[in-house]
């Protein structure tokens, strides 16, 4: 490519372009003789040779390369004219080349939905994507080589952001202690990410690298078999969390299963501020009176919360069936609101089914109890862990230990499990077994394992049997031609 034909063609296109607005006299100022400037351009070109060769193959000191021969026709073109991409009235041609050029460079890199603009430097490109991240997750600092480019340190003093410069061994890896710390942790906890082991770096202080240089140390050690493409979404996920301890409460039980097969539950009772798991209580099933076992359990610890939020199962609630249930009773009674989530939304409660994940990753790797006392030790073991030793995303990787404030303990009374207000009349009364059954003549009919311990009311009509829970109707049974017991007591 001959660059000198295609400056000439580009002074005679943006002259052509000029001689359509029509002539006028330039200003005296923008004269200047052949003769003045050969004398400064001849010094200028002279003055150039002290460069080092950018462009010979045999140099190598230096990332810079001379543009291509295009770009500087183009450039010098473009040049002529001076515009502005800073709007479109400021250089309309140019604006929509910049977004084509963006377009391309999106497509590069398979980046269907991109937004993004040119900028005259390296060092403002990256000025500019950290001032994009610390928008996009205030708070956050950044890390970067110890032989990074001086720059690095200067824009997060610009942007008033941390920086941590980490350390590098002569080839320009991270230091070999940070990496092997890495790999501890992550035998340590197989389970754990790129992002809770950097937290513990920091704890531990050595110089924290960023969470993508973690992962590919994981990576390279053979500890991750894959990459995993990140769950959360632009910007991060957006949190709802109470401001203060103790203001609020989640409850909810979750199943696991014994050494011989036999499932038992948890009542599990965590603080919305702080994370901290306040009770994770075992029981033979989920019960109101297991619930409130849990709860006065967790009261009596760490103080009663200002409002208590639930599922709408019957073991917390009869809302939906026209009663109220002796759980949500004795929780009012106590002073505490009771509150629910909406039918067949549980993200209401997603802070309680984020942990429930993380104890069925304890439940898989520990051996299996063998009896619900068992279950308690295990499970007491991992509410020790998870309140002061597993760092959580959503606080800043604290230890919920580290947030949560309790309030003096409160003594309750044990549950009083008898319905608000009486049994129709001539109702059968049966009391539900430990597995959610009760017996009917000669058949053992479902009911629900949250109803277990209460004593149900029957009322016989033809083939369908109503039970209820004081006067509220909690569930009808098509019995059939099953006959009706002889013992009525």
């Amino acid at each position: 490519m001959d660059v000198r034909r295609w400056l000439i063609d580009g002074v005679d296109a943006v002259e052509k372009w000029q001689a359509g607005f029509g002539p006028f006299e330039r200003h005296p100022s923008l004269e200047v003789s052949d003769e003045r400037f050969a004398s400064a351009f001849g010094e200028l070109t002279e003055r150039l040779r002290e460069n080092y060769p950018f462009f010979h193959p045999s140099y190598a000191g230096q990332m810079l390369k001379p543009a291509h021969p295009a770009a500087v026709a183009g450039y010098l073109a473009a040049m002529l004219i001076n515009p502005n991409n800073h709007a479109l009235d400021g250089g309309p041609a140019t604006a929509r080349m910049e977004k084509e050029a963006v377009a391309q460079l999106a497509a590069m890199f398979g980046l269907p939905t991109h937004l993004g603009h040119l900028t005259t430097s390296g060092t403002i490109a990256n000025l500019e994507a950290l001032y994009v991240a610390r928008e996009l997750h205030p708070g956050r600092g950044i890390a970067f080589s110890a032989e990074a480019h001086y720059t690095h340190s200067r824009m997060c003093g610009v942007l008033g952001m941390e920086g941590t410069p980490v350390a590098a061994d002569g080839a320009g890896r991270l230091d070999g202690a940070v990496e092997d710390a890495i790999v501890r942790h992550r035998r340590d906890r197989p389970r754990w990410g790129a992002k809770k082991i950097r937290s513990m770096l920091a704890r531990e202080g050595y110089p924290v690298p960023a969470v993508s240089t973690v992962h590919q140390v994981l990576v390279r050690r053979g500890l991750v078999d894959r990459t995993v493409a990140s769950r959360e979404p632009p910007g991060g996920w957006q949190r709802f969390t109470r401001p203060s301890c103790n203001d609020l409460w989640h409850i909810d039980a979750t199943r696991h299963a014994l050494a011989g097969g036999r499932g038992f539950w948890v009542l599990d009772l965590v603080d919305d501020h702080s994370r901290f798991l306040v009770a994770a209580h075992v029981a033979a099933a989920p019960t109101m009176e297991a619930g409130w076992a849990a709860f006065r359990g967790a009261v009596a610890a760490y103080g009663l919360p200002r409002q208590l939020l639930s599922d709408n199962g019957l073991n917390f609630t009869g809302r939906f069936h026209g009663t109220s249930v002796a759980f949500e009773r004795q929780v009012t009674a106590a002073g505490t609101q009771l509150i629910h989530s909406r039918a067949r939304h549980p993200q209401t409660l997603g802070k309680l089914e984020r942990q429930h994940a993380t104890q069925n990753d304890w439940i898989t790797d520990h051996r299996r109890p063998r009896s619900l006392a068992a279950a308690q030790t295990v499970l007491d073991a991992y509410r020790e862990d998870y309140n002061t030793a597993r760092p959580h995303e959503a606080i800043g990787q604290r230890f919920p230990a580290e947030c949560y404030l309790p309030d003096p303990g409160i003594s309750l009374p044990v549950i009083e499990l008898a319905p608000a207000d009486p049994y129709p009349p001539g109702c059968l009364m049966r009391k539900v077994r430990a597995s959610g059954d009760f017996r009917y003549s000669t058949a053992c009919l479902p009911l629900d394992i949250r109803w277990a311990g209460i004593q149900v009311g029957l009322i016989r009509e033809h083939g369908r049997l109503l039970v209820y829970y004081g006067a509220a109707l909690i569930d009808t049974l098509i019995v059939g031609d099953l006959p009706e017991p002889q013992n009525r007591r």
